[in-house]
């Protein structure tokens, strides 16, 4: 958490980007084409509304079948959570977004830190992650987990709808809360 308020601090005073972000963002633009714009837009929907929303409701019908209220109230908190946690910081914070060049891809016109998509798939591979620790599921949830926040985050720099810090930032802000929920619910395991 010390990490996310120190990014949010560093943000705040310098709004245009901090440590260089700017140029990692037109390396990343280096590399655009067509096929990669599309492929890019097609994955960011994932993010939220495409995949970690789905994901997070079936599973939480699944646990809900299973009458397993710890784990599913853990990710309803979670989840709900993570949510106004993003809308307050981003109000607050009130940092906009990039868009240094455009990318065809017509992204959010809501403030930029932090990233709710970055938030959200780090997020849904926390709680996936938590669940199954200690499990036979582990390794492979958290693989799959981090190469689909990793995924996600590649899209939001690639469209130049975010800073660096903006990733970091939804990142910080997943790990923290997912972790604090988890403790409050006892550690609760599918």
């Amino acid at each position: 958490m010390l990490v996310f308020v120190g990014l949010a601090i560093a943000v705040r005073q310098s709004p245009q980007g901090i440590w260089q972000e700017q140029t990692l963002l037109w390396a990343i633009h280096d590399t655009a084409n067509p096929v990669l714009d599309q492929l890019a837009a097609i994955v960011t929907a994932m993010g939220i509304y495409g995949g970690t929303l789905p994901i997070l409701v079936i599973l939480g019908i699944i646990l809900a079948l299973a009458k397993q209220w710890r784990s599913l109230s853990f990710i309803a908190v979670t989840a709900l959570g993570s949510v106004v946690l993003n809308y307050l910081t981003k109000t607050l914070i009130a940092r906009p977004r990039p868009y240094l060049w455009d990318s065809g891809y017509h992204g959010p016109t809501n403030p930029a830190f932090p990233s709710g998509h970055a938030l959200s798939s780090l997020m849904l591979g926390m709680i996936l992650m938590l669940l199954t620790w200690g499990s036979r599921w582990q390794t492979l949830t958290v693989i799959v987990s981090l190469i689909f926040a990793l995924t996600i985050a590649w899209t939001r720099l690639y469209l130049g709808v975010h800073y660096p810090s903006d990733i970091l930032g939804g990142w910080c802000l997943a790990i923290a809360w997912s972790l604090a929920v988890y403790q409050l619910f006892s550690k609760p395991q599918i």
